[in-house]
């Protein structure tokens, strides 16, 4: 066993409650790491609602995008489509990361300015680009539905603000 013959204290000794085999004296010059879980179940339903979709949304166009973009849309998702699909996904997960940690209305409405700023652009695109017309209006579609709920989420987290945001 490495663990037994390590001179160090073990990971899970320095890092966690759970009891180590390590005997050895613990070095107090360290810091313990400390995650705390986020509560989402003190945030308004409202916005555990949006927080929730968009983990659906961010993880299902992560981890599948050709899938979930070809069913939705009727036909094949080329190389391009899926890779910015993929980042999509991975901006959906990060925001709804971020509005699970910092629920206040500036928070919120920075997202749903991002959100609007995504459908203008694929407004755009659907403009100038006939052969990304379908794929970019379904992007207007659901970055102005977000966007739309953010302003109102915004809003109650402004009228209502009990609940504070985790530092």
């Amino acid at each position: 066993n490495c663990a037994a013959t390590s001179p160090k204290p073990s990971y899970t000794h320095y890092y966690s409650n759970a009891p180590s085999s390590n005997t050895h004296p613990t070095n107090h010059n360290r810091k313990a790491l400390s995650i705390e879980p986020v509560a989402t179940s003190k945030l308004p339903r409202g916005l555990r609602l949006l927080i929730g979709i968009r983990v659906v949304i961010g993880a299902a166009l992560l981890i599948t995008p050709g899938a979930l973009l070809g069913d939705l849309l009727h036909e094949r998702i080329d190389r391009p489509a899926r890779a910015f699909a993929r980042i999509l996904g991975a901006r959906h997960l990060a925001q709804a990361a971020i509005m699970a940690r910092h629920h206040t209305d500036k928070w919120i409405l920075a997202g749903a300015a991002v959100d609007a700023t995504h459908a203008t652009t694929m407004t755009l695109l659907a403009a100038v680009r006939p052969d990304r017309r379908k794929l970019a209006l379904t992007n207007v579609a659901s970055a102005t539905m977000l966007a739309t709920s953010g302003v109102y989420e915004a809003r109650h987290a402004a009228r209502h603000p009990k609940i504070e945001s985790t530092p």
